[in-house]
Parts: structure tokens; sequence; C-alpha cells
């Protein structure tokens, strides 16, 4: 793994080697978080007399886009590297590997790259360290994507930017193209942080640039129009599966599946997203739930809808239907009495499992309660935030 560990500013780039024979000429091990363990009896000299060479090559400079190779060669017995900052774990050939770091602090850190053996557990004998000091004069660790001013969810209506600087004094603004469209702050300090509730300010895409020291870094962001987020989304351009449990459906929801098939093909013809369904399992699966989901039955919620995932992405959506829900037996995209039939809840779960939450504009299919005259399908506003996070026709 990388490890960022604090180094004085300018120190050079070096290699520390080991020469394997058996397992126990490594130079000790390590696990997947970065826990260094020296093998008995090694000393710094040791590691410098050694056969394994790691060596890490990139820019001394941190940019956004930096990438650093890290070779590895000297021995058959090494599987890969292990590196931290990403983090992430290489076990493959050939080991010219790039890596693109993203959180390192501010200022100058030291990269550190295990070449590690091969390992079931999770210690893995380490053959070869290789080290590069990197300056990064400002680091942007958390900039709000998506600013929603119309989410039910008060944390997602303002922007939020923290940074931290190698240098004292940071500035930060909200650009459209070349032109500053606000001011977030100036700050004497070399770590800041800002806040800012976008009003009316038109929706559309942003950037928020960072200036300290003479280095200024730029940060897409973005206020949506009347959609807000909720979870990351699916990975872009893939073909996403989902199928349906009708395990426990009522019998005043026949032909429900019909209805969930027009459901996923209406989003494919206004988002370009690409939908399979499965017979079971699925990137998205839609089921339904008693008490346990829905404690209070009639009076609940119809439905329910989300996504897990790493963090970056989303990787398993689920939606669940009420088997007490009285709206389920009202089929199609039409009205009853000026209610609109099931395929809103349908779409509106659906919806939720992609990445969209609940917004206060109540002629948007994201708002939380329907009604007399509440929409039957996608709006403008959520055809909107599904281009925003997918941009599927561009695939």
């Amino acid at each position: 793994m990388v490890v960022a560990s604090m180094a004085p500013a300018g120190a050079a780039e070096h290699t520390v080697t080991a020469a394997p024979s058996d397992e126990s000429d490594a130079l000790g091990t390590i696990t997947p978080n970065g826990v260094f363990k020296p093998a008995s009896g090694y000393g710094a000299s040791d590691y410098e007399a050694a056969a394994v060479k790691v060596t890490v090559s990139g820019p001394s400079t941190m940019t956004k886009n930096a990438t650093y190779n890290v070779k590895v060669t000297g021995s058959s017995k090494v599987c890969g590297i292990i590196e931290q900052s990403v983090p992430r774990q290489d076990m493959k050939r050939p080991y010219t590997i790039p890596v693109t770091l993203s959180d390192l602090k501010a200022g100058s850190s030291r990269l550190k790259v295990y070449a590690v053996g091969c390992s079931k557990t999770d210690s893995y004998p380490v053959y070869g360290i290789g080290y590069k000091t990197i300056s990064q004069p400002v680091h942007i660790g958390k900039v709000t994507r998506w600013v929603a001013p119309a989410s039910e969810k008060a944390s997602d209506r303002k922007l939020t930017v923290s940074v931290t600087t190698a240098k004292t004094g940071v500035t930060a603004r909200l650009v459209k193209g070349t032109k500053t469209v606000r001011t977030l702050g100036t700050r004497k300090a070399r770590k800041a942080t800002f806040t800012w509730a976008p009003g009316k300010t038109r929706p559309g895409g942003y950037a928020v640039t960072v200036t300290s020291g003479g280095t200024t870094v730029r940060v897409p962001t973005g206020i949506a129009d009347n959609w807000a987020p909720m979870n990351p989304p699916f990975a872009r351009c893939k073909t996403l599966t989902w199928s349906y449990n009708a395990a426990n459906e009522p019998a005043r929801a026949k032909n429900m599946a019909v209805d969930i098939k027009s459901g996923f093909n209406r989003i494919t013809s206004a988002t370009g997203i690409r939908f399979k369904r499965v017979a079971k399992g699925g990137t998205i699966s839609l089921t339904w739930a008693g008490k346990k989901h829905f404690p209070d039955g009639e009076t609940d919620a119809d439905g329910l809808g989300g996504s897990s995932g790493n963090g970056v992405v989303a990787t398993k959506g689920t939606v669940w239907f009420n088997t007490a829900s009285r709206w389920v037996g009202d089929p199609g995209y039409g009205r009853y009495d000026g209610v609109p039939g099931r395929g809103a809840l349908i779409v509106h779960e659906v919806a939720h499992s992609l990445g969209l939450g609940h917004v206060t504009t109540t002629s948007a299919l994201m708002y939380p309660v329907s009604g007399v005259g509440s929409p039957t399908s996608l709006t403008r506003y959520e055809i909107a935030g599904l281009n925003s996070l997918y941009n599927a026709k561009s695939c």
C-alpha cells in the first residue's frame, strides 16, 4: 500500500529492496490495511542490501490527474503490490502498475509501496519497499457533487468544500466557465471549510476553484433543477439487470410485472439507461414485504426503494412494495379520480434505487406524497437528475 507519512520537502526518490529465497528471507509482513511488521533481525541496512527493486515514478508535485507508475523487478515470488491511499491491492502481473492518488494531504508526503508475495491470508510477506516524496500544495478533501435546493434533506441544500493547503491562506470561488459567480470566502489558515446555500442560483454545471500559494485546483460541482441526490448512482454505460419476485403479491396487484416492465422502459426512453430483466437476483430486485418493512400496514408507505454500494458507485438496488397497500390495486400509468395509478409508485421507487431522493417540489414525481393531480410517471425533473447522474445517451 502507499503509506502517507511526513517527509522533508525536496527529499529524493529512492528504492529499498530485498532478496527473497524463501518466505523467511522476506523483510517482514504487511496486512492489506497497511500495518507493516519487520522480520526479526532486519534493520535499515538489511533493506538497502536486498535484491527485489521497487521503483515509484511520477511528478514530484501532485496534480489532480497525476499518475504514478509502480515497477517491481527481481523475483518470481512477488505476486503484486499493496499500496495505500487509493487504497487497493493488485495481485497480478505485470508489475508495472499505474496508481492515481486522491487523498494525500496538502504538504509533503511520503509515498510507500510494498512488493508482496502470494498469500491466502490477511498477511503478506514483503520482499521490497519503494518510496517517493510528493508535494501537494492544495488538497480538496470534500466538495458537494450536486447541490439540491429542492431536496427534502437540509444537508443536500448547500455546497460544502473542505480544504487543506501547504501554505497559510486559501480562497475558494464558485465559477461558471471562467467567470466567478461567487467568492465563497478567504481564510488565513492551512485548513478551511466553506459552505454556501445557492438560493435561486441558476441550475447547471459549475466548478469550485481553490487557490493557495499561487496554486489553483478546480473541482466540478452542480446545482440540481428540482431533483435531489440520494445515493451514488450505478456505474455508467452498463446494462442494469432487474428481477421481480412475485411471492406474497396480493391478489389486487394482478399484472404488477407488466407495469414494472413498462416503468423500466419509460426510464430507458427518457434517459437511455439500459435495463434487462433476469429471472432472479439482478442489479435491482423488486419484491413484496409486510410488517418487517411496513410496520404500520395499510397506513404505512406504499413502497420503499434504495441502493447500497462502495461509496463511489451503487452495486445493488432494492424496491419493496407494501403487501397492505391499496394503491397497488390501481394498475397502469393513468389516473383514478385524478390520482395516479401504481405506475407512478413503481417508477418513484426505482428512481430511488437509481440514486434520486425526495424533493419539496410538489409537481415532481419524487415528491414523497402522491395525490390528485400528482405526476403519473417521470417529469422533466427526474429526467434531468438521471441524465446528470448517468449521461447514458453519450455511452
